[in-house]
């Protein structure tokens, strides 16, 4: 009987040791303190007590008293044994966990009922990920590419493609991807041939070629290779003037200057004719000829005439500057009186430009042409020391510490124009 107590009490106490045991983490136990093991140590004692005073209790059954004390000693020695060797747990529990298996493409064709979902979410997140360069779509599958996707493992991270035999994913397949790739593939360049592609590209620039070489303006036509200069003999017939009527002063390539000893009365370029005196108008002494903008300047001691080919035919222009041109200053009384030639020095140049310089004493109060006041004085301290008169008959008005340029707007003269200078 007392065994049977003995036993009773020695399966309780390995039950809460084991509990208690178990109610620690496994991976702590190189980390258990002095003060768990006082605590074991005190619940051991306790049990211990528990025994012998049963034992104490009962001496009238004579038990073996070296039988229960090895039965003791042996107790003491498991629950040592689980007390003080808690390292061999953790490398049991501490055991590499085996990898899982991973999703290997080989097993597509035995679940073909459950891949279409698998495949849309795989392709859709990998697709945008990983975008081609091109629409898969657009092009049909290869069977040999179908047969190597199914034979060599892939990664998880590429996306999956649908194998051509398998008629059930491919509708599936494109009904989910085809919007998105068209919406992400409209800034994509059309492939070649295609309606609105390279082809179609080429057949614009070539359009856009020929209205730019009709826009351009056409190449100039040399003219003047031959001049010819025309007077009158003595009975008032035109001829040709010898080598000696006419002096070649200037020529390069881009222009040639020639000065009449004889009145000039037509000028022939090419076996056409340019210029044709009129009876009223004056002698021209001086040509100028630029050829590489096809213009004839022509001068006289009064003005200019410019005739210039343009557009297949030639246009001339003509005016007599000094004729024109008015230059007044006040006398004792307030009046207006005419500069003269003693006033002022005039030249022209091959431009053509008339050049005015006023002398010291010709205080000059208005500026007059063609029947327009370009200039008065009014409240300005200096008087106009010099004019240019340029072919757009612009007038420039020169004073001594700034210029002014003025130009027609409405048939009257206005100011367009002023700057200071140091020196005139």
């Amino acid at each position: 009987m007392k065994l049977c107590v003995i036993y009773t009490y020695i399966i309780i106490f390995l039950i809460f040791r084991f509990v208690n045991c178990f109610d620690k983490y496994p991976f702590k136990s190189s980390e258990v303190t002095d003060g768990d093991d006082d605590g074991d140590d005190n619940n051991f004692d306790t049990i211990i007590r528990g025994i012998e005073s049963l034992l104490e209790e009962e001496d009238d059954e004579n038990i073996d008293e070296h039988g229960f004390q090895s039965i003791v000693t042996q107790l003491e020695d498991l629950v040592a044994d689980d007390t003080f060797q808690p390292t061999e747990q953790p490398t049991q529990i501490n055991l590499p966990p085996q990898p899982t298996p991973e999703f290997q493409p080989i097993q597509l064709p035995e679940y073909s009922n459950v891949i279409p979902q698998t495949v849309q979410e795989t392709s859709k997140h990998s697709y945008k990920h990983n975008r081609p360069t091109k629409p898969e779509h657009s092009q049909p599958s290869q069977p040999s590419e179908s047969t190597e996707s199914q034979t060599q493992p892939q990664t998880s991270d590429q996306p999956i493609e649908p194998s051509g035999t398998d008629q059930q994913l491919q509708p599936e397949h494109i009904q989910v991807e085809l919007g998105s790739d068209e919406e992400e593939y409209d800034d994509e360049e059309p492939e070649e041939g295609a309606v609105g592609g390279a082809g179609g590209g080429d057949e614009d620039e070539e359009e856009k070629k020929k209205k730019k070489e009709k826009g351009k303006p056409s190449v100039p036509v040399k003219k003047c290779e031959t001049i010819t200069f025309y007077k009158k003999n003595s009975n008032g017939e035109k001829v040709e003037m010898s080598s000696t009527e006419y002096e070649k002063v200037w020529e390069d390539k881009d222009k040639a200057k020639y000065k009449f000893k004889s009145e000039l009365e037509v000028v022939i370029c090419d076996n056409e004719t340019v210029y044709d005196r009129l009876p009223e108008k004056p002698h021209y002494t001086s040509l100028t000829h630029y050829k590489s903008d096809n213009k004839l300047v022509f001068l006289s001691g009064i003005g200019y005439l410019i005739a210039e080919y343009a557009f297949g035919r030639w246009k001339r222009r003509t005016d007599n500057v000094v004729e024109k041109l008015k230059l007044y200053t006040k006398g004792k009384n307030g009046e207006e009186i005419l500069l003269t030639k003693k006033h002022y020095e005039f030249k022209t140049n091959d431009r053509p430009m008339f050049k005015y310089r006023l002398k010291p004493r010709a205080m000059c109060f208005r500026i007059e042409y063609g029947g327009h006041t370009v200039w008065e004085k009014k409240g300005e301290k200096q008087h106009p020391i010099g004019l240019n008169i340029t072919s757009g008959k612009n007038i420039i008005i020169y004073f001594k510490t700034f210029y002014r340029i003025y130009g027609t707007s409405g048939g009257e003269y206005r100011q367009i124009h002023g700057q200071k200078i140091k020196k005139y």
